[in-house]
């Protein structure tokens, strides 16, 4: 699987009431048990000031 549009570091260092509208909807690429790759739409972001940013509903991820 290539990087296609893969989001940078940059996209992050920001602050977190920036950052969390912009990465719901993108989708999330993981390498599931068995090595195959699933996609998973970001849905749902919860952020507060002074922390992380961070997907909260991600298919099977949540």
């Amino acid at each position: 699987m290539t990087a296609g549009n893969r989001l940078t570091q940059d996209f992050f260092i920001r602050d977190v009431l920036e950052v969390a509208p912009d990465i719901a909807g993108k989708n999330m690429v993981v390498r599931l048990p068995g090595g195959e790759f699933g996609k998973f739409m970001i849905t749902e972001v919860a952020s507060f000031e002074k922390t992380l940013c961070v997907p909260v509903a991600v298919g099977i991820c949540g």
